[in-house]
């Protein structure tokens, strides 16, 4: 994994894509943090047609590889990985007002929820909590082709600290 620094940022973009980036953020008028640029411009997707189990196996495996990355490249710089499940993964460095703890989904579980399999919103049973393989998430299956599909996630961070110190991200 190749970084790019840019004006005290780690990128995973070129300069010349990160100074057309902030223009483009100054143009909106948009108040600008470095760990939100850093967020936007660092965000990685699985495979967005996998399954949602799938998906969320590689974004897990995309945060470890981040991890690994950033304390190879910045064994001396404090760093938080977000993960959206069936979404996304990203870095940004540490500062002060970042976000480094769980922050929970913003509506309630709704009676159907988007199947991978099936493109489109279906009705779900519940299945049993915690999930072995991913206990922080809740998950349905679909009641049309049984997928399974995660309900409700909300966006976890993992804090990855200099010389190898890490602390988890609290999941409920």
């Amino acid at each position: 994994m190749e970084f790019t620094e840019f004006n005290g940022m780690v990128l995973l973009e070129s300069p010349d894509s990160a100074r057309e980036g902030l223009r483009r953020w100054q143009e909106r008028g948009l108040p600008f943090t470095r760990w939100r640029y850093e967020r936007g411009v660092n965000h990685t997707h699985a495979d967005m047609i996998a399954a949602d189990r799938e998906h969320v196996r590689q974004e897990v495996e995309i945060a470890a590889e981040f991890e690994a990355a950033l304390r190879q490249a910045y064994p001396e710089r404090d760093f938080v990985i977000s993960h959206i499940p069936c979404y996304a993964v990203s870095f940004y460095q540490l500062m002060d007002d970042a976000p480094t703890e769980y922050v929970p989904p913003k509506e309630p579980v709704k009676e159907a929820a988007w199947c991978q399999n099936c493109q489109r919103s279906r009705e779900y049973r519940l299945l049993p909590e915690p999930d072995a393989e991913f206990p922080w998430l809740r998950w349905g299956a679909c009641l049309v082709c049984g997928n399974d599909i995660v309900l409700n996630h909300g966006e976890e961070f993992r804090r990855v600290i200099k010389a190898n110190n890490v602390q988890p991200s609290a999941k409920s």
